[in-house]
């Protein structure tokens, strides 16, 4: 518009053109023209100078305008000079000459409302200057509030790869977007308050956030709702492996993530099944299993919320008919009268229905084709009948399965005479047991007294011959601590096999009494030299040590025992049928191995320890099951104290190495035989173990004895004359703490001896002297005994000389 022109415009679109400043534009006044304008109710927009007032003098009135829509970069108003009254509807203005409200709904990113002011950039918090002497209000935010944040979505799963989502509507939503809440990215835009996911993983947890969107923006995230896709049934069920007890199997993961647990079920009828195994796997594998037997197999996964899915499968297998392993440990004992006591260890094979026994016909071989007797398969010994006198009598034993197969082997073989009488010493191989496939450089031969004990016997001579030849032959001892003969129980001899043709032998031990009579019908067993395919091992370590490694099996009772070079000490392993987690394993075991931890504070070594390990990985035995750890230990004087220490063997208990914590720990109670002269615990683990004297930490259970002291009475359970190499001798004060002091006073108070220890003995003597070396009078006496820590504890006793 030119001249002095005015106009109104009300309930109008003013669209500018161009961007920039200047024409063309909705509202352009000419330079001079100095009319009046007024603006209402209009809409001003465009991506150029929507109202350009490029002069001085005019006038422009607006009243509830609004700025939308501009172009990025867009100049609303643009003008020299004039005047502006009226209002911008809606934002305001701090500027006190120019005092408008403008709307600034809808503008775009850069939009800007410009004048062009001869005075220069205005002052105040919505001018910015820049180079070119534009003065930019920038309008108010835009009053716009995203809609609020929806309650937490609820999920439905619909499968293994779907889930219903629903929520709550939200005022003032337009629409709806969810959210993966872990990755963030939009899985589903909707106008509806609900919408159904497809395609997701199995087995899997989805979690997901809603918004609610208005104008196109969406509002605050709802919290989080997970929900578990149900997992995919297991597909390609299949058997990998079959054996007569047990079997192996694998599935397919049919889209499962790895890791998805699967449980495996077995039944002999497709109906009641139980479950075999849990595992994060897609194999299994199933033991307990009897021969020649009809299995079904299924599979089901399971899905992180711990629902389970369909079963895969079913799939049908049968065992295989399986040739039993032969019984183990036959033993035959001459018994008087002719008689002949036959002992064995059961099949470690399942689904024994019987044993046949067969014997010789006097040609010094086993008859094998016709049976002498038969037993049950719960049957594990017999006597025989009267047997032809003064003649050696040779049996097998096979084992008989329930699926009608018969066992071959010609190894469980042993012999006795047929005696009228036994007199003297007898003895018997009962390490390696009869049967036994043995190899290496310190294999175990022990024997044990069957008539007359360790005093009548002066030796036992280990022997051994090829099977079939009339020729025996020393053992030759693998070092000089366990000489053959062997004149000290335990009876056992180390052998060095290593040189001996694989094959069969026979064993025997001949005992001699303390006159110099051997055994002259020592009983035999059977075993094979077998380097390869051997089932017990032994290895010298170097130092005395030795490692013993024993095939065992879960469906018998297993014994193993072993001992070092270097002592006398004998340990035994006893492993109970059913403690393992697999059909079969090897067990090692060294004796005192190298490095052993320091004994615990307060405790003496016995010298016996032993470090078990099973060669399927196990530690933890299965089924609650214990094995015991059996230690003997020697007194060879029989004066109730372990040689070579001052420990009785009621303070000796056997304990457990914790490497975690790097500590001897008692864990199990120690049973003590003073008979057998053993210690015994049950262990519910391997590890490795030792036994030790340990000192009591109180003055409570504190003994003396003899009480009284008769040193001169010729007995010597009531007083023996005190010597230093007698630990019975004099007056004896045990169960003691490891520091301890006593004072012997007379009745009246009188000071007479003192004396204590710190070595932690467990043990003192008094020699029954006072201090000045003479021996005190006979009378009553108090000991007064202390110990760190302890309260004091007086104990009277008695002297008769």
């Amino acid at each position: 518009m030119t001249g002095s022109t005015g106009a109104s415009v009300a309930g109008s679109l003013l669209r500018g053109g161009a961007a920039g400043a200047g024409p063309p534009a909705s509202l352009a006044l000419s330079t001079g023209n100095s009319g009046a304008f007024s603006v209402s109710s209009s809409v001003l927009s465009g991506a150029g100078a929507v109202v350009d007032v490029p002069g001085t003098g005019s006038s422009l009135a607006f009243a509830s305008v609004t700025l939308r829509a501009l172009g990025a970069g867009a100049t609303g108003v643009h003008f020299l000079g004039g005047t502006l009254v009226s209002t911008f509807s809606g934002t305001a203005f701090e500027d006190a000459l120019l005092s408008v409200n403008v709307s600034a709904g809808g503008l775009m990113a850069g939009s800007r409302v410009t004048m062009r002011d001869a005075s220069g950039p205005r002052a105040g918090s919505l001018f910015e200057a820049d180079l070119s002497g534009f003065v930019d209000w920038v309008p108010d935010p835009d009053p716009f509030v995203p809609p609020a944040g929806p309650a937490a979505p609820t999920g439905t799963v619909l499968g293994a790869s779907s889930v219903a989502w629903t929520w709550a509507a939200v005022g003032g939503a337009e629409g709806y977007r969810l959210y993966s809440s872990s990755s963030g990215s939009l899985l589903a835009t909707t106008m509806s308050t609900g919408v159904v996911l497809t395609g997701l993983l199995p087995a899997a947890t989805h979690a997901v956030s809603v918004a609610a969107v208005a104008r196109n923006v969406p509002g605050a995230l709802s919290p989080a709702a997970t929900a578990h896709t149900h997992a995919a049934p297991p597909t390609a069920v299949a058997l990998d492996a079959l054996w007569a007890s047990s079997a192996s199997l694998s599935w397919a993961l049919n889209g499962n993530p790895a890791g998805t647990p699967a449980e495996l079920q077995r039944s002999t009828d497709a109906a009641t099944d139980a479950v075999r195994a849990g595992t994060l796997s897609t194999t299994a594998y199933d033991a307990g299993l009897i021969g020649c037997t009809s299995y079904y197999y299924r599979v089901r996964n399971r899905n992180p919320a711990g629902v389970d899915s369909d079963f895969g499968g079913p799939l049908l297998v049968r065992t295989p008919v399986s040739t039993p392993a032969a019984p183990g440990d036959l033993s035959a004992q001459s018994l008087p009268g002719r008689r002949v006591s036959l002992t064995w260890n059961p099949s470690a094979t399942e689904g024994i229905v019987g044993y046949r026994l067969y014997k010789d016909t006097g040609a010094g071989a086993v008859d094998y084709s016709a049976t002498y007797a038969q037993f049950s398969g719960t049957t594990f010994s017999t006597t025989t009948v009267a047997l032809s006198s003064g003649a050696i009598h040779l049996f097998g034993l096979r084992a008989l399965h329930r699926c009608g197969v018969e066992e071959t082997n010609t190894h469980a073989v042993a012999s006795a005479w047929a005696l009228e009488s036994l007199d003297g010493v007898r003895a018997s191989i009962k390490v390696p047991a009869t049967g036994k496939k043995i190899s290496g450089n310190r294999v175990m031969v022990m024997a044990e007294l069957d008539t007359g004990s360790p005093a009548d016997v002066s030796s036992i001579l280990f022997q051994y011959r090829s099977t079939g030849s009339a020729t025996w032959t020393d053992i030759t001892a693998a070092n000089d601590n366990h000489p053959n003969p062997d004149r000290d129980q335990p009876f056992f001899v180390h052998w060095n096999v290593t040189g001996l043709a694989d094959r069969a032998y026979d064993l025997r031990a001949v005992a001699s009494d303390v006159v110099g009579a051997s055994d002259p019908a020592p009983g035999t067993i059977t075993i094979l030299v077998d380097s390869v395919g051997f089932e017990v091992k032994e290895t010298d370590l170097g130092g005395g040590k030795v490692k013993k490694e024993q095939a065992v099996s879960n469906e018998t009772a297993n014994t193993i025992a072993t001992a070092e070079s270097g002592s006398a000490v004998v340990t035994k392993v006893m492993l109970p049928a059913g403690a393992l987690n697999t059909s079969d394993a090897t067990l090692s075991a060294t004796s005192n191995p190298a490095a052993l931890p320091p004994p615990p504070a307060a405790a003496t070594s016995l010298g016996a320890s032993i470090e078990i390990t099973l060669s399927n990985g196990q530690s933890l035995l299965s089924n609650g099951q214990t094995a015991a750890i059996v230690f003997n230990y020697p007194d060879d004087d029989g004066d109730g104290i372990i040689d070579g220490t001052t420990i009785r063997p009621e303070n000796a208990e056997i304990q457990t190495f914790d490497v975690p914590t790097n500590k001897w720990k008692k864990e199990f109670a120690t049973t003590v035989d003073k008979n057998a002269r053993t210690l015994t615990g049950h262990t519910p683990h391997f590890s490795l173990f030792a036994a030790f004297g340990v000192v009591t930490t109180g003055l409570n259970q504190i003994r003396v004895y003899p009480n009284p002291y008769k040193p001169n009475a010729g007995n010597p359970d009531e007083g023996r004359t005190f010597s230093r190499a007698d630990p019975l001798s004099g007056v004896v004060f045990d169960n003691l703490p490891a520091v301890v002091e006593i004072k012997i006073y007379t009745l009246t108070g009188r000071l007479v001896s003192q004396f204590g220890t710190s070595a932690g003995t467990g043990a003192v003597q008094w020699d029954g002297k006072n201090d000045s070396g003479e021996d005190v009078a006979t009378g009553g006496y108090f000991a007064v005994i202390t110990s760190p820590g302890q309260a004091t504890v007086i104990k009277k006793l008695a002297v008769i000389r």
